[in-house]
């Protein structure tokens, strides 16, 4: 399973209430094809926060933090302070989503896929 949440440090993610079901889900539909993530840790789910901090200027994805006791790979998608609106957010969103996923041998092909199905279901394709 993928757990996708925000954080804020001293900036705002405007846009998160709006977009983080959708953003949930479209993950959560794909996620049991990431097979070189189910191969490598079957039973590890994976969490994404994406975190709106003052002072940042480009998209910046730190991690994986591994937990053995909670089985989590933890990654932080870092956004920049300035979004023009909420398909930017989308944007940059699914490119930090694309860093961590690469890692799991899941292509930018898919990454688009999944951008472009959670935008239909925002009504923003």
């Amino acid at each position: 399973m993928v757990r996708f949440t925000s954080l804020e440090w001293g900036a705002k993610n405007p846009y998160h209430s709006e977009t983080h079901r959708a953003i949930r889900e479209t993950l959560n539909a794909y996620f049991p094809t990431w097979k070189g993530f189910l191969k490598r840790k079957p039973d590890y789910n994976l969490w994404s926060y994406v975190v709106a901090k003052q002072g940042v200027t480009n998209l910046e994805v730190k991690g994986p933090d591994i937990s053995r006791r909670h089985k989590e790979y933890v990654y932080g998608i870092y956004l920049p302070e300035a979004i023009a609106d909420v398909r930017e957010y989308l944007d940059l969103v699914f490119a930090g989503i694309g860093q961590v996923v690469a890692g799991f041998r899941v292509g930018a092909e898919e990454v688009a896929q999944m951008k472009e199905e959670c935008k239909a279901k925002l009504g923003l394709s």
